[in-house]
């Protein structure tokens, strides 16, 4: 009901990255966590129910990070996370606190499966460096899903990093679909072996 074409037009023209006021009706409904773990605040359904919503939040127009946050991001943590991990990213998530993110997209998306982003290894964990395009809610967001590539195996990781940090460097960009992006820049940025999805 709240996302008519008249409030989808002025939200349009508003300076608001996203209707915080939906994000936290789907969380009271119990839709940000509709497929995550029951022991994180989900409610462990299947990616269909997801679709579901997605289908609503399309049909019309809604302005919120439900793909970037809860399809790209928590349902990786969901399946492939640590009880750590799950507990740290996703319980905030499932009662609307905090967004996230993923750093899918590269400069030629026939190389998504191949990150440009490489990570060397150090005594206490990785560097990485290097940069990821279109990162959907990057400044809103308070963690991203990031893939690279091991420079020692050549292997894809994928790690949980905080956007908060001095080793990110971030340029917002504007879209024809008005979604909020970003180009990251990563630049010797140290991650630790618990933030290894």
């Amino acid at each position: 009901d709240r996302s008519t074409d008249e409030f989808v037009r002025d939200f349009a023209e508003s300076d608001e990255a996203f209707d915080k006021q939906l994000w936290a009706l789907l969380a009271d409904a119990g839709l940000l966590g509709l497929a995550l773990p029951a022991k994180v605040g989900g409610s462990d359904f299947a990616l269909l129910e997801v679709c579901q919503v997605l289908e609503a939040i399309g049909q019309y127009l809604a302005p919120i990070p439900y793909m970037a946050s809860v399809v790209l991001a928590a349902s990786s943590i969901a399946e492939f996370g640590n009880e750590q991990q799950q507990q740290r990213y996703l319980e905030p998530l499932a009662s609307g606190q905090t967004i996230l993110t993923a750093a899918v997209a590269e400069l030629a998306m026939v190389e998504a499966a191949r990150p440009r982003c490489v990570a060397s290894k150090t005594a206490t964990g990785w560097s990485i460096s290097g940069e990821k395009y279109c990162v959907p809610y990057a400044a809103q967001a308070s963690a991203m899903l990031l893939p690279v590539i091991d420079e020692g195996s050549g292997e894809t990781l994928v790690f949980m990093v905080d956007l908060n940090n001095d080793g990110i460097s971030r340029e917002d960009l504007v879209t024809t679909a008005y979604e909020p992006q970003a180009h990251l820049r990563f630049d010797k940025l140290e991650v630790v072996a618990d933030q290894l999805l």
